[in-house]
């Protein structure tokens, strides 16, 4: 924790919030309380980590969407948060790019060791990213916690996800959560 025991919170949202005026590494630093050498070479450590190591000078216009996604987790991971919250983050990308940036996020967080809350819809995805799942309802009642006991890395080729994801979906109607 920073701050005294305060959780220190990073977030990575739907869309990446970059400032179009702003380098690639100056959206980074944007977050930092100091534009220090540290900070810098923590912003290009991650940047690394998401391959675009190269494109530090680029604006965001002159990236494409999953590599504009990929600055935002860089900048959410280089102030090295106790607990980093993702909001959907996948949701508007293409399959081929979110199911690469599912598997990039995997490697960071096992990097890392850093708590991650990650939201999503997409049942899919939730499987193949985490350790558990929890449910919630309409008003933000918890409906279930659903454990997720599959080695890591997951591929949502792989058959032990697809039964995973069939009976999380199964839980989904028990609960009544799906509209039919």
């Amino acid at each position: 924790t920073h701050n005294g025991g305060e959780a220190f919170p990073g977030y990575v949202f739907q869309s990446p919030r970059l400032l179009p005026w702003r380098s690639v590494m100056d959206n980074l630093l944007f977050v930092h309380e100091d534009r220090s050498q540290r900070a810098r070479e923590r912003c290009e450590k991650y940047l690394d980590m998401v391959g675009l190591g190269d494109r530090a000078a680029k604006y965001p216009g002159e990236l494409s969407g999953g590599m504009q996604q990929r600055v935002g987790i860089a900048r959410a991971f280089s102030i090295e948060p106790d607990v980093l919250f993702m909001d959907e983050p996948f949701s508007h990308l293409d399959a081929i790019t979110a199911r690469s940036l599912r598997r990039e996020l995997h490697e960071m967080w096992k990097a890392t060791g850093k708590t991650v809350l990650f939201v999503t819809h997409d049942v899919g995805e939730a499987v193949e990213l985490s350790n558990r799942i929890i449910v919630f309802a309409k008003g933000g009642k918890i409906k279930d916690d659903i454990p997720i006991d599959l080695p890591f890395p997951r591929d949502s080729a792989d058959e032990k996800v697809a039964v995973a994801k069939a009976q999380v979906l199964r839980k989904f109607e028990e609960l009544d959560l799906i509209a039919t």
